[in-house]
């Protein structure tokens, strides 16, 4: 499901600010969340408050010595991997097989889901109708949960095996990768003909393929499991084919073609998805591919100042403005190498990465550092821990980044918070600190 496709805020948030924490990047809390969009303001003036006060923040966060720009990852999160991955050993492996899509045209391994503001017309023989801003109840997701389901377990499992070596984690993970991408009766066809579908409309849509942003971890998490002695060479081998089919599946096609030409937040998840299969399938034509879109088009994307345009036009500016900023570390984090990091790359205007995260920081630390518009909905259960802060303070040696990272709840409230979830396409961050084999 699009991020963009929430709706907006009503104002009913608490404003206040005097019952709040101390801010870690200004010196108190004095601005509130209004409604309506700021002038954006000069850009100089914009940086200089940003990290004004980021030298004095670590001394604030108990355990993290001054400096510290590469936290302890295994050793932080480490009761928090172990909870987690003994939950998922409970679970069985559940793939898109077990929810069968009466209104799909596919196979049942076929991927399908419906565009949530398309609606039956009052003729049922007649093509559904948009309501703009509307959410259909009714529209077919089943698919998409359960692939992000899995996309928690995979990598909580490859985190586990990271700090303990224990086989049961390797055994466990390869029950859902077997399901989900190689037994013929359960797996997922590896293409998307048939996502973000609109009844009497269109089977499928290239938009679809944003919903398949979460594999990235995933891959990252194989790349890591298969150097077990516990990992067969043919599950691998299967792995890498599978992937391999959906990368070509996602540069060739004509809807994969449809999304991987948007400049949009579509675009980015085209990029960071078909860069990570193909850095693992070793598809050298498409990794430099994406490498070129990253630094010819998606970086334009961002503002002069370091906002997302696109994601506070939206109806949930901060969720949209996060879930673009993730989004995009992570496609700059894929497509970086031990001999060439995209961290530092700019465009000619001065357009990137590091723009982006001082736009985002004092409001992922505190939000009442937001000058736009509130969402509706998850506003008070945001921000979570974001991939983003750990790897721009790693790259850039920021530790005020490292350690509002830190300071944020790693998980949201409700274990199962999906709409939450969305908006977090890597969970493990223990896979993001260390360098991944073969590279």
């Amino acid at each position: 499901m699009d991020a963009d496709a929430r709706p907006a805020y009503s104002g009913d948030d608490d404003p206040g600010c005097s019952h709040r924490p101390r801010s870690l990047l200004t010196p108190a809390c004095s601005m509130a969340p209004i409604s309506g969009m700021l002038p954006a303001m000069d850009r100089r003036h914009f940086l200089a408050i940003a990290g004004a006060f980021g030298l004095r923040m670590h001394a604030q966060m108990p355990g993290l010595p001054a400096g510290t720009t590469r936290p302890d990852i295994a050793a932080i999160d480490h009761d928090r991997i172990l909870r987690l991955a003994g939950v998922y050993l409970q679970q069985k492996p559940t793939t898109i097989t077990a929810f069968p899509a009466e209104r799909s045209q596919a196979t049942p391994n076929d991927f399908y889901s419906e565009d949530p503001e398309w609606f039956p017309d009052v003729d049922p023989e007649k093509p559904w109708v948009r309501h703009q801003g509307e959410r259909n109840p009714n529209a077919f997701h089943a698919h998409g949960d359960a692939l992000l389901r899995m996309a928690q377990v995979i990598p909580a499992f490859a985190a586990a095996w990271l700090i303990t070596k224990d086989a049961k984690y390797v055994s466990a993970a390869l029950l859902h990768l077997r399901a989900w991408f190689l037994t013929p009766e359960t797996r997922m066809n590896p293409s998307l003909n048939h996502a973000q579908a609109i009844q009497g409309v269109a089977e499928g849509r290239a938009t679809g393929i944003l919903e398949t942003i979460y594999l990235v971890e995933v891959v990252r998490a194989i790349s890591f499991l298969a150097t077990s002695e516990d990992f067969p060479d043919t599950d691998l081998k299967g792995l890498r084919s599978w992937f391999a089919d959906y990368a070509h599946w996602m540069y060739d096609s004509t809807l994969g073609q449809g999304e991987r030409d948007t400049r949009s937040i579509h675009g980015i998840c085209w990029v960071a998805q078909a860069g990570e299969y193909a850095r693992f399938a070793n598809i050298a034509t498409i990794s430099g591919y994406c490498l070129r879109r990253f630094r010819e088009v998606l970086l334009t994307l961002i503002s002069l100042d370091g906002n997302f345009p696109a994601a506070l036009a939206s109806p949930a500016p901060f969720a949209n403005s996060i879930f673009h900023l993730e989004c995009l570390a992570l496609t700059c984090e894929v497509l970086s190498t031990p001999f060439e990091s995209q961290w530092t790359f700019q465009t000619s205007d001065g357009k990137g990465l590091r723009s982006a995260v001082a736009f985002m920081a004092p409001s992922l630390e505190n939000k009442q550092q937001w000058r736009y518009r509130s969402d509706a909905q998850n506003f008070r259960d945001l921000p979570l821990r974001p991939l983003s802060l750990y790897l721009a303070g790693r790259a850039y040696q920021r530790p005020e980044y490292t350690a509002i990272w830190k300071a944020l709840p790693p998980d949201p409230p409700d274990f199962d918070n999906l709409a939450l979830l969305r908006l977090y396409p890597a969970r493990q961050p223990l896979l993001w600190s260390r360098r991944v084999p073969g590279i």
